[in-house]
């Protein structure tokens, strides 16, 4: 699965994409894009304490743990500014969208072969027609 970009509120979501391999369908059997959206509630968590909840999800799974934080670390998340992440969010909804032939994304095969990497950002309006089932989808993954 690729990665998770979140978004705060409105229509529009907005992914960052940093190479041309990130969103690929034809290098895996199956691709989804979740986006997810927050908002600002007192009631919420942090961003700390949502990591905090999916590290301790690893139980003593020292690989899964590493590549965790590997995964943190790419997209900016360092534990020496946790204490900087204080804003509460709560999750407002969320979209899964299948990356496949017909969705719009830059890869390999979309672009000249002299282009060896790319770094953009996509602009998707979320709607109903391209929303998964959680559980639909959980099920086509097994």
């Amino acid at each position: 699965m690729g990665g998770l970009p979140t978004h705060l509120g409105g229509p529009i979501f907005s992914a960052k994409i940093s190479s041309l391999d990130q969103l690929d369908y034809s290098l895996v059997n199956s691709l989804y894009l979740v986006a997810v959206q927050l908002e600002v509630s007192k009631s919420g968590d942090t961003l700390v304490d949502k990591v905090q909840s999916l590290i301790s999800r690893c139980g003593n799974d020292a690989e899964a743990i590493n590549l965790f934080y590997r995964k943190l670390n790419n997209v900016g998340f360092y534990f020496q500014h946790q204490s900087n992440y204080v804003r509460k969010m709560s999750l407002n909804g969320f979209q899964v969208i299948e990356v496949d032939e017909n969705f719009p994304c830059l890869t390999r095969g979309r672009v000249p072969s002299n282009v060896s990497n790319v770094r953009y950002e996509l602009s998707l309006v979320l709607s109903a027609s391209s929303k998964h089932q959680l559980l639909s989808l959980l099920q086509t993954l097994n």
